[in-house]
């Protein structure tokens, strides 16, 4: 975190997606602003990092000890109601109450951002 503000990545990464209103730089989604802005600059992690879930079939206490990072791509959320697969769904819910009694998911990501930058200053 030091090094991201040390290098204001933060105000980086904004100007980049305000450019992109004018000019179009990139499409889809929130990570090309960041990854335009790090360029090179950053470590590889182990895949471990973001296991990308949706073709698992079944959850056990070995997979979730190996994995830091799960990656739901897709439509299909372990907590989303009438999902096909039943992952831990109380788990899930548990942090989705978290972020509900700190407004909406809109306004915590906001709350979060204003943070940053103001201790990038």
């Amino acid at each position: 975190l030091d090094n991201w503000r040390e290098q204001r990545m933060s105000e980086k990464i904004r100007q980049i997606a305000l450019s992109n209103r004018e000019t179009m730089i990139y499409k889809h989604g929130s990570q090309p602003p960041m990854a335009i802005a790090i360029e090179e600059n950053f470590e590889h992690l182990s895949p471990a990092w973001n296991v990308a879930m949706s073709g698992v079939e079944e959850l056990n206490d070995e997979f979730l000890e190996e994995t830091c990072l799960m990656h739901w791509k897709g439509p299909f959320k372990p907590w989303n109601k009438g999902n096909k697969k039943d992952y831990y769904v109380e788990l899930w819910l548990q942090y989705g109450e978290q972020v509900n009694k700190s407004g909406t998911r809109h306004d915590y990501l906001r709350r979060s951002v204003l943070e940053v930058e103001n201790r990038e200053g």
